[in-house]
């Protein structure tokens, strides 16, 4: 009776560290999960905060961009329902005009540097 006894307790310890072994692995399997969802949750804050350096520039009003940009950058069938897209085709013809207007400058600087050996010359 006594071999019974300590076989049936045996029986009920193995059974214990196996129900335990299998509550631990879940409990690990929960805590994995919840610091995934918290680095989730960091990232999303994240990215909700985040500030485009584009956001910053002085962009010309919408009126203006459909008004003088032309059409290929404009693209209104696509921009006009798409803010995102909008935005970077109003990107882009910011680019285009700052390109102009550097081209422009290097003119005026060429030009203005004809000009003053111009007057050295004469003097």
């Amino acid at each position: 009776l006594p071999i019974l006894a300590h076989i049936r307790l045996k029986k009920g310890r193995d059974q214990t560290h196996e129900a335990k072994q299998k509550v631990d692995a879940h409990h690990l399997q929960l805590q994995n999960l919840l610091y995934e969802v918290m680095h989730l949750q960091k990232e999303i804050t994240k990215c909700l905060e985040f500030k485009s350096q584009h956001e910053e520039l002085d962009l010309v009003s919408v009126e203006e961009f459909y008004r003088e940009a032309p059409a290929e950058i404009s693209n209104p069938q696509i921009t006009l329902g798409d803010s995102h897209q909008q935005t970077l085709a109003r990107l882009d013809w910011e680019l285009e005009q700052r390109k102009r207007l550097a081209e422009k400058f290097k003119e005026s600087l060429t030009s203005r540097e004809k000009i003053l050996k111009e007057i050295d010359r004469k003097s």
